[in-house]
């Protein structure tokens, strides 16, 4: 996300390729429960996700199945009818069933998910059978079937049924949920992470074994040193100066954010309107956005910087 190049890796592929260890340089995000992880985005939803899936997923070519093989849409477009993933289990070995989702969509009604997912759209949710869940919208919603379909964790019934207060749960159970990993441990003094893949994923082998997210203090320093394998920065110039020391740079596409420019409006002296307005007159938001991006063709709209691929 953003406006810069996230993350550079290091070039030795084959030493990745051989242990299969990924190290990423990442601030700490929370206990990763879909409901302790920070929302200040987008590693607290990322770190979460490893361990818990969504009826759907994205790929490259666009909405893809996941817990869900298919589904069906009414002709009045209000009622979505997801066919199951059969043979998936949670990580303590209960199997997944429409149980599960009915119980996670009406129980992320009363808690609100870290993420953004609309759930007041949601008008009821009905078990058709142990594989075939319906989910019916109070108004036609388009973006339905990826900004809460896509997005809302499956969390298994036989666990959180019990938890009358989900933010103050942070015991190891709260973390089972049907994902690629299982988190081996996590430092909340450190802010450091450990997953480990999840041998009996649905979807087959996993094939990073190891992911680890370190809260280092210098991450291009921590990459140039081998300490980790890749880091995320926003400074085009920095992206440039590791391009040219052989690092590989993967850039976000599309770059999905716009960035704002918003004014501190508790600061006594921005109260004054006639300030605010004077200081947006006199910036060149244009040259901001050049210079930070490092990207002539970024869009200047209103108080914001908007990629060229944002649609």
């Amino acid at each position: 996300s953003g406006g810069g190049s996230s993350p550079n890796t290091n070039t030795d592929s084959k030493a990745s390729e051989k242990n299969k260890t990924v190290k990423i340089a990442w601030a700490d995000s929370g206990f990763p429960s879909p409901f302790t992880f920070t929302s200040n985005g987008p590693g607290g939803y990322l770190r979460s996700s490893f361990i818990f899936d969504s009826l759907t997923w994205k790929d490259e070519t666009g909405v893809i199945p996941w817990l869900a093989s298919s589904w069906e849409v009414s002709e009045d477009k209000l009622t979505y009818t997801f066919d199951l993933e059969k043979n998936v289990q949670f990580h303590d070995g209960e199997s997944l069933t429409a149980d599960d989702v009915v119980f996670s969509y009406n129980y992320f009604k009363k808690h609100a998910f870290q993420w953004n997912a609309d759930m007041s759209k949601i008008a009821s949710l009905k078990k058709i059978s142990n594989h075939k869940v319906a989910i019916t919208l109070t108004e036609e919603y388009s973006p339905f079937i990826t900004e809460i379909a896509g997005i809302l964790p499956i969390l298994p019934e036989h666990i959180w049924s019990e938890i009358e207060n989900p933010m103050e749960y942070t015991e190891e159970n709260a973390l089972i949920g049907t994902g690629p990993y299982v988190l081996d441990s996590y430092n909340s003094s450190t802010g450091n992470y450990r997953y480990l893949a999840n041998e009996d994923y649905f979807k087959g082998d996993v094939t990073v074994k190891e992911v680890q997210y370190l809260n280092v203090e210098n991450k291009m320093l921590s990459l140039q040193k081998g300490e980790i394998t890749g880091g995320m920065t926003y400074n085009y110039t920095e992206v440039k100066q590791m391009e040219e020391q052989g690092f590989k740079a993967l850039q976000s596409n599309p770059t999905g954010s716009a960035v704002r420019i918003v004014f501190n409006l508790e600061n006594e002296q921005l109260s004054d309107k006639r300030l605010r307005q004077a200081i947006a007159y006199a910036l060149n938001r244009g040259e901001i956005a050049e210079k930070v991006l490092g990207n002539s063709k970024t869009i200047v709209g209103s108080g914001g910087v908007i990629p060229p691929d944002s649609d």
